[in-house]
């Protein structure tokens, strides 16, 4: 039930910050590009609870903001033009699909964070890198963010290549 599913987003909030354990640096992959990203989460128990996961397992991605609000969320993926969202997708007034269709193309790496599997097959229609379950696990959540950094690369690599053909003499 919804109940129990905000419950375990709490105890998996209380649990990271209780712990305060920070991962060695050296257990990290060597960080070549910082990602910036936003999370939309209309449960600010679960929005707290990915952010702080995300500051532990991925020092890679830079949370510049956090918004309970899908409208709120929206107006910032359009001003701060994130390289990766985290998105919930039941949420009041504007679902996290319906955020989708009024952006259009989508210039970011979508990564779906949400309490319903039942959304899945919808959501990699919108092309997301990964769908992750809440609570979120740590281990799925630094696969899933790797995954996005390893688009990246391929994507830099392909216009690094396009570039030099080009410009060749």
């Amino acid at each position: 039930t919804q109940h129990q599913a905000k419950s375990s987003w709490i105890h998996t909030y209380k649990q990271i910050t209780k712990s305060n354990k920070r991962i060695p640096k050296s257990t990290h992959k060597q960080i070549t590009n910082i990602m910036k990203s936003l999370i939309i989460d209309d449960e600010p128990d679960a929005l707290e609870a990915l952010h702080l996961t995300l500051m532990e397992t991925c020092p890679e991605v830079a949370v510049a903001g956090k918004y309970t609000d899908p409208e709120k969320g929206l107006a910032a993926i359009r001003s701060l033009k994130p390289d990766l969202v985290f998105l919930d997708i039941e949420m009041p007034v504007m679902n996290g699909f319906q955020l989708l269709e009024e952006l259009g193309d989508l210039s970011f790496a979508l990564i779906f964070s949400t309490a319903y599997d039942r959304f899945a097959v919808k959501a990699f229609r919108y092309s997301a890198v990964d769908y992750l379950l809440k609570p979120v696990n740590p281990d799925e959540l630094r696969k899933a963010v790797d995954k996005v950094a390893d688009k990246q690369r391929v994507e830099k690599t392909q216009l690094d290549l396009l570039r030099q053909q080009l410009y060749a003499p």
